[in-house]
């Protein structure tokens, strides 16, 4: 019975490799014409808005001999992401140490940029461990927000004296982005009518890469029922046009925050219980930098520990 198994995996192993040799080549794609090598060393890296894979093949080559660099860039935003763009920007011992650039523009959601770039080393003396570095950047934009409640006199003081105030539910939401830009307000909401409320912004980003938030970059959207005060957020913002006051100058993140912006509004009831949402938006530039090994063998007979760039 064993016999009769190891028998018939072998004759489906034998038709499958038949059928196999039927397959179209695709000239076009040359990562399908590199022969498959043990121990490649793709990378995957992401965050709320990108996917990115990268695999170099082969993984190790002699001085002279060609790579082929491989991109997969997915956009899992629910939104398209605008001015995408990739860079190899120092590729070590290979393509004579010049830069390659692809700019890809807009990506759509949910869809995926592929790439492949052939790329050929020098003929080096010394065994060498390089890294290919290289950039990924697009510009993506997050939403945030917020209920804010102002009670009247009198229903405040009905509900305080009910012991009911806090029974209104508050709601807040926010976009899914590696920017993070929110309000706090100090005071306990509900508000009172006429009673100054401060309010924070805080600004803070995830993942691994790079984020630029330029002047004019936020756009706070201020409800009816919130007068802002005349300092305008301690002088972050521009003065409110239309009931939008935006961001004065870009902001200089540290360890992925910045300190928040500290605002003063007038709380303002046209009716006993007023709700109106205070709306954040935010539009940023985000740059993921990394880098793939491949070790390229030198032409010595001797067998020095590699140099590692």
């Amino acid at each position: 019975m064993k016999k009769f198994l190891i028998m018939n995996f072998l004759l489906i192993f034998i038709v499958l490799i038949s059928l196999c040799t039927d397959i179209p080549n695709f000239p076009d794609i040359p990562f399908l014409n590199t022969p498959i090598q043990t121990g490649t060393s793709g990378i995957e890296i992401s965050n709320e808005d990108i996917y990115i894979n990268v695999d170099v093949l082969p993984s190790e080559v002699s001085g002279g001999g060609n790579v082929t660099l491989y991109f997969q860039i997915m956009n899992k935003a629910n939104y398209n992401l605008e001015d995408v763009s990739l860079s190899l920007y120092d590729p070590c011992v290979f393509n004579d140490g010049n830069a390659k650039e692809k700019p890809i523009g807009q990506l759509k959601s949910n869809h995926t940029d592929t790439t492949f770039w052939t790329l050929t080393s020098k003929v080096i003396t010394l065994t060498r461990d390089c890294k290919l570095k290289f950039a990924v950047s697009y510009r993506g934009n997050s939403t945030f927000f917020q209920d804010v409640v102002v009670l009247d006199q009198s229903e405040y003081n009905t509900r305080l004296y009910e012991g009911t105030l806090h029974n209104i539910p508050i709601r807040s939401s926010s976009s899914s982005s590696p920017l993070k830009v929110s309000s706090t307000f100090i005071e306990e909401q509900p508000l009172l009518d006429g009673s100054s409320s401060d309010v924070q912004i805080n600004y803070e980003y995830t993942g691994s890469g790079f984020i630029e938030v330029e002047a004019g970059g936020v756009s706070i959207t201020i409800p009816d029922n919130l007068e802002v005060s005349t300092d305008l957020c301690k002088g972050d913002y521009n003065p409110p046009s239309g009931g939008v006051m935006t961001l004065k100058d870009s902001l200089k993140f540290i360890n992925r925050k910045v300190s928040p912006s500290t605002c003063t509004f007038i709380a303002k009831a046209s009716q006993l219980i007023d709700i109106k949402p205070l709306t954040i938006n935010a539009n940023y530039k985000y740059t993921i930098d990394s880098s793939i090994p491949v070790r390229v063998k030198g032409t010595s007979t001797s067998s020095p520990k590699p140099y590692t760039e």
